[in-house]
């Protein structure tokens, strides 16, 4: 009998495994989705542009709708599913993005492309947080929990690659309404392998605040704008829009603050930003945000300056992938003998070095090694970062905070991007405007007449643009590592901020 009663024991705990390992599948699949899917759109823009007949601004704007919703509504995403039960929300998250994207796919004017966009950018706010606090709450802290975050942060980081891949091919071989569509079959199987394998948290009936998510949820979003519409405006900050937005989400996150700081039942509790380690570990992952927002200049780089096809540039960022993965699986490994601040630490500085030596590209590079060599590294220290901040941020906060402390982190992130793209794009434009006046007009104009010397200026204009940008986010990821090593904690085996 007590060899029987072990047997079924075991039993059950191959079981438990095994539902544990699906649930790691679903939660990863649908996060390499939710952040693959703002930037598989970029390389679909010129045909959503000539078959649709969009201007410029409503282009720009089917990009920036999902960024604005993602991050404005990411507060009340992760603590919805903090109050209401993680499952039931990531559930409702996904069928409104799956949803959202079949729409979108159909959409027939700009105005409706751009509407099912922001749809999309608030299924993924409620889905995103809660996908990140159901790992914390499924895989016991330590070994476990390291190696489902690796895998996590591993479909996170190779979501913005693997976007411009799908993006190429999809574009390339059907049509830009595929990179809509096939969201639908991956939203469909997330929903059911969601409620078969996933386990719903305890719902906590408590007074929710929907002032502070009201207040929080469009100071954020008003903040976005701001950044966004600054980026994308002649003149910056002097733009009516822009500044409006500004002054309105200052307004706005002040009185979202005292609000929070009042009452009972938080949507954002503050307290979780007293522990210095996990402060300083969220400004880490905003400023990494930021620097995320270079993959944008190195598909300029390639198909504008090294002259490659939408789908020969997807394919040439394949080995991103490859090193995202490779990086958090190496960031979970060493978790278990060393401190969080070393691994993270290490990861960011060989990013920054990577990101550092693409500042020298030019017209004559080569794809190996010029682009190669320096795409791995920044690849394999960006993985190995992921890991280890996450576990700074989300290690120690109460299991009814940890859908609140992810969705910060979430929206700190996509914030960091939002700045990142307004101010790379801006301080690249004047470099290249420096040496040639609309340069990528010229680089189209001069390919069609055959004026040889001038698409060499313009690449040229082109690539010093883009060197300007590496050189930022090369910066932003140093004053991250600084950041880390000086004020995050946490041990081995699990790296908790204490």
């Amino acid at each position: 009998m007590p060899i029987l009663a072990q047997t079924r024991a075991q039993a059950f705990a191959n079981r438990g495994s095994s539902r544990r390992h699906f649930a790691l599948a679903v939660i990863a699949t649908t996060q390499l989705m939710l952040v693959l899917d703002s930037a598989v759109v970029n390389i679909a823009l010129p045909s959503m542009q000539a078959e649709l007949g969009l201007s410029d601004a409503t282009l720009s704007w089917t990009v920036s709708a999902y960024i604005v919703a993602f991050g404005g509504f990411l507060l009340i995403g992760g603590r919805a599913g903090d109050l209401f039960g993680r499952r039931r929300v990531f559930i409702a998250g996904m069928a409104v993005f799956t949803a959202a994207s079949l729409a979108g796919g159909f959409a027939q004017s700009g105005e409706w492309l751009v509407a099912s966009r922001a749809a999309q950018g608030v299924g993924a706010a409620f889905a995103s947080p809660t996908a990140l606090a159901l790992i914390s709450t499924t895989f016991e802290a330590g070994r476990a929990r390291n190696r489902a975050l690796a895998v996590y942060s591993a479909a996170s980081g190779a979501g913005t690659a693997v976007g411009v891949i799908l993006g190429g091919l999809l574009t390339g071989y059907l049509s830009w309404r595929a990179v809509m569509f096939i969201n639908i079959p991956v939203g469909i199987a997330a929903v059911v392998g969601a409620r078969l394998v996933l386990v719903e948290s305890a719902r906590r009936p408590v007074h929710v605040d929907w002032w502070g998510a009201a207040l929080g949820s469009l100071g954020v979003a008003a903040a976005v704008y701001a950044i966004t519409e600054s980026g994308e405006a002649e003149r910056g900050w002097s733009d009516p829009a822009a500044g409006a937005a500004a002054v309105a989400a200052a307004l706005l996150l002040c009185v979202f603050l005292a609000v929070e700081a009042s009452h009972r039942f938080p949507v954002l509790p503050l307290r979780v930003f007293g522990d210095r380690s996990r402060s300083a570990a969220l400004v880490a992952v905003m400023l990494l945000g930021f620097s995320l927002s270079m993959t944008y200049f190195q598909s300029l780089f390639v198909q504008q300056v090294l002259g490659y096809t939408p789908t020969a540039a997807g394919l040439a960022f394949v080995p991103t992938a490859v090193g995202l993965a490779v990086g958090s699986w190496a960031a979970a490994r060493l978790l278990a003998w060393m401190p969080v601040r070393a691994v993270s630490g290490a990861g960011i500085l060989l990013g920054s070095l990577g990101v550092g030596l693409m500042s020298r590209w030019d017209a004559s590079a080569a794809y190996a090694p010029d682009v190669l060599a320096p795409v791995l590294m920044w690849a394999l220290g960006t993985g190995m970062a992921f890991v280890p901040l996450t576990l700074a941020v989300v290690g120690g906060v109460h299991e009814r905070e940890v859908g609140a402390v992810s969705a910060v982190m979430g929206m700190l992130q996509q914030v960091g991007g939002a700045v990142g793209l307004a101010v790379l794009v801006t301080a690249a434009s004047r470099a290249q405007e420096a040496l040639l006046a609309d340069a990528p007009e010229r680089l189209a104009d001069a390919l069609t007449t055959g004026e040889d010397a001038v698409a060499a200026q313009a690449r040229d204009a082109i690539a010093a643009g883009g060197n300007v940008a590496f050189v930022l986010s090369a910066a932003a990821m140093a004053i991250a590592a600084v950041l880390v090593v000086c004020f995050v904690r946490g041990g081995a085996r699990g790296g908790h901020s204490q």
